[in-house]
């Protein structure tokens, strides 16, 4: 017989099944717990549905066995058991109505290891059956299906369509978006009580589906006295009115009493549209915001990184005038930055003659510094994955 190890995060859960409320998986508020999407991607993943059959306490723990209900993924290590026998006393509060849960797992041909478990709850099982009837590889197929559950009722399929969500590339939420339901997201946005994980996310998918007028919308949660999140609906913004959207995300980045978060909000926007939409706002655009946020010196340093690592060495001259702004030579980590732009860009072009005379000053002023940063460099370069 076999003996299921299993990981921590499912003990929690399953010890505390009690007719008291039942702690749930949260994929929000920084726990990292993968979407059921991506567990069952695994080649040796299973994916069973229970109910606590029995379970025996022992000086040393005991042990608890789970009837199989219902096998949502199988594999041929759990094909056709009807039990599951897990090293560990849970306890079984009413023996007429035990406690269920989705176990997720790995079986390979010697090791069987439950490491997840979900509370049963309405619809959970129905959710996931609809999901694996899906390729994972199709993820528009699997957005378009989820997305119909972000607001379900059940909290345990609401969290989990949003974690489909935040895995998705910009890619695959570009090619997604137009196909999703517009008038959902404006009455689910329209509400002004989300979280700061689906305002992200509803704001971005609202600029692929909506349309110019809702732009009134997208300013509204922007300029929310309690908004923390102003990257995702200045990006909503900018797709669904692309030339109403530039002129306020020039405007906002430019404004020197907004305090940093809100301007970082620019600059996550920015790098959106100048890594993924081009076709929106040109990178020409996007690189002057990215110069224009160098004239704050709370976020200079963040804008100098984001332009040296696209190689843009024709804002060479912006970077570098950095040094004779009050307050920003000063701030070590704008130091920093200015040094470790210029000499990248004095690496990749050694005609770039502003670049190089910077270095060769700032060698003589501070040499330990420019051979750490030289150093730091080094590293980054080494990390970068290598082109395929």
């Amino acid at each position: 017989m076999f003996r299921y190890r299993i990981a921590g995060a499912l003990l929690v859960a399953l010890a505390l099944a009690s007719p008291a409320p039942v702690a749930r998986a949260c994929f929000l508020g920084g726990l990292e717990v993968p979407p059921i999407d991506a567990e069952r991607a695994g080649p040796d993943s299973f994916i069973l549905y229970g109910s606590v059959k029995d379970s025996q306490k022992t000086e040393t723990g005991g042990t608890t066995t789970f009837a199989v209900e219902k096998v949502l993924k199988a594999r041929p290590a759990v094909a056709g058991k009807k039990t599951v026998v897990i090293d560990r006393h849970i306890p079984i509060p009413d023996a007429k109505n035990p406690p269920r849960f989705v176990l997720i797992g790995i079986a390979t041909k010697d090791t069987i290891d439950v490491y997840r478990g979900i509370p049963d709850a309405p619809g959970l099982v129905d959710y996931i059956d609809g999901l694996l009837k899906i390729d994972t590889k199709d993820r528009a197929k699997v957005l378009r299906y989820t997305f119909d559950f972000l607001h379900s009722a059940t909290d345990e399929i609401a969290t989990d369509a949003l974690a489909v969500f935040d895995r998705a590339t910009p890619d695959e939420v570009r090619t997604v978006g137009p196909t999703l339901d517009a008038e959902k997201l404006r009455k689910w946005i329209g509400t002004g009580n989300l979280s700061y994980a689906r305002t992200q996310h509803y704001c971005v998918l609202l600029g692929h589906c909506g349309k110019p007028g809702d732009a009134a919308l997208l300013r509204k949660v922007l300029d929310a006295p309690d908004q923390r999140n102003h990257g995702a609906p200045l990006i909503g913004y900018v797709l669904v009115d692309p030339k109403g959207g530039h002129a306020h995300l020039t405007k906002f980045i430019a404004d020197p009493k907004i305090a940093f978060r809100p301007r970082y909000g620019g600059l996550v926007a920015l790098r959106y549209f100048y890594d993924h939409r081009p076709d929106v706002l040109s990178q020409k655009d996007a690189v002057a915001g990215m110069v224009a946020l160098m004239a704050h010196a709370d976020i200079a340093d963040m804008s100098m990184d984001d332009l040296r690592k696209r190689k843009v060495w024709s804002a060479t001259d912006a970077v570098l005038r950095c040094a004779t702004l009050k307050g920003h030579n000063e701030l070590p980590i704008n130091r920093r930055a200015m040094i470790k732009f210029a000499l990248a860009a004095s690496q990749a072009d050694p005609t770039n003659a502003a670049a190089v005379a910077f270095v060769a000053k700032a060698r003589k002023d501070e040499p330990d510094r420019v051979k750490l940063l030289e150093e730091i460099l080094k590293d980054e370069a080494a990390s970068e994955p290598r082109p395929k």
